[in-house]
């Protein structure tokens, strides 16, 4: 990662978002939270892609592809953060693997609004 566009100051809020951080590893997730970086992932990409990826990447390597616990467990939720968030159908974690794209957005929230509403 490239530190020079922190300025001296890695710290500061540049309100900047990382899109398909697929293949971020955990060493650039303790960087991202120390620059206020947050990691976007394109969840459905493992489904998609994973043969392609353990192909290309191997086995190792491709389990690691879209680390969003390790983001959670180095993200925090504090007054004033934000915390967009859908409303599902089902619990993700609970389904078969293979059912999982059939799980339903209800309702989608951001910046405390409700912006969707399956009707």
């Amino acid at each position: 990662m490239d530190e020079s566009a922190a300025a001296g100051d890695p710290s500061k809020d540049r309100n900047v978002t990382i899109i398909h951080s697929q293949c971020v590893r955990k060493d650039q997730l303790d960087t991202f939270v120390q620059y206020k970086i947050r990691p976007s992932y394109y969840t459905l990409h493992t489904y998609y892609f994973a043969e392609a990826h353990i192909a290309n990447r191997g086995n190792e390597q491709s389990m690691h592809i879209s680390p969003m616990r390790d983001a959670i467990d180095r993200g925090s939720f504090e007054v004033g953060k934000r915390a967009d968030l859908v409303v599902l159908d089902k619990n993700p974690l609970k389904v078969e693997p293979i059912a999982i794209k059939e799980v339903k957005v209800l309702e989608t929230i951001k910046d405390g609004k409700s912006i969707y509403k399956r009707p």
